[in-house]
């Protein structure tokens, strides 16, 4: 069968690798496979349970894709084949299923030789993943360091190295959910400071975030908003508005600068016959006093 298995990606790479990709996949792998059994519900836990034969070979393409989000799917490999196998062949408690970890397990009696194989196998496959996620040049990598973190026992450390470094994608939005998940006010700083200083991603919207879930103030996250390039930072300005930062004054000057800065979604906006959200807004702030930017 290992003769069958093509690992070059003359099968071309998706968007999104999901159930109809994975579809193709195993049968590009494997011409005798018979994919009718393969239901819209499948994720990559059901493809490896049912063809374990092939995860090697799954593994490969996906560390070759170039379009797509792989490791995305690298993770799903991970973490349901080491983990919800691992359970499922040891017939531990029905408990674990509500366990992030599954050292972090109190009620399943592990025989200590089985964990220790087991871990080295994970430990493997999960640094072999890791640099694969670091090194990764398409798509949005550091979406997924964070579920790592939590569920696959990476490191904080490498984390924030991935983020820091990421070059592409949304680094801004995984910096403050590693904040979140830490709950720590090291992380906390150093998520602004990401923020901060990044050239890409959601800008607008992580700082935000930062005010609702990881104390940041709001006078950094107005700064952020209204310095950001980001198109949808209406719905972050607004957000904060009345959430956190009801300061007309600032309200006047970000609702000046998105019109200067994209006039056409302004106008979009503004021209909605139905009354949204947005609109009641600028119109509340522009009711008195219009802040005039200086071009």
């Amino acid at each position: 069968m290992s003769q069958k298995l093509i690992i070059k990606n003359q099968l071309k790479c998706p968007e999104r690798f999901d159930w109809k990709f994975g579809k193709k996949l195993i049968k590009y792998l494997d011409p005798s496979v018979d994919i009718s059994m393969i239901d819209n519900f499948w994720c990559w836990r059901e493809f490896i349970r049912e063809f374990k034969y092939l995860q090697s070979a799954v593994e490969k393409y996906l560390m070759n894709a170039t379009t797509g989000e792989p490791t995305y799917a690298l993770f799903m490999l991970l973490y349901n084949d080491y983990i919800n196998e691992f359970k499922l062949q040891n017939k531990l408690s029905d408990d674990c299923n509500g366990v992030d970890n599954i050292w972090d397990c109190n009620y399943c009696n592990i025989n200590a030789q089985e964990f220790n194989e087991y871990l080295i196998q994970f430990e493997f496959k999960r640094k072999k993943i890791e640099t694969f996620i670091k090194n990764c040049k398409i798509g949005n990598p550091t979406n997924i360091v964070v579920k790592m973190v939590k569920h696959c026992n990476s490191s904080v450390e490498w984390a924030q190295d991935v983020i820091e470094n990421c070059k592409i994608g949304d680094p801004v939005i995984s910096a403050v959910n590693l904040a979140i998940l830490c709950k720590c006010s090291n992380l906390y700083e150093w998520a602004e400071n990401i923020i901060t200083g990044s050239k890409i991603g959601n800008t607008s919207r992580a700082a935000y975030l930062m005010t609702i879930y990881c104390y940041s103030s709001e006078k950094w996250a107005s700064e952020i908003i209204l310095n950001s390039k980001n198109k949808n930072k209406l719905q972050d300005a607004y957000n904060l508005y009345y959430t956190k930062y009801k300061s007309n004054k600032w309200a006047k000057k970000f609702i000046a600068m998105f019109k200067y800065e994209y006039p056409d979604e302004y106008q979009r906006i503004m021209n909605n016959r139905n009354i949204c959200f947005y609109k009641r807004w600028i119109n509340h702030i522009n009711k008195n006093n219009h802040f005039k930017l200086k071009e």
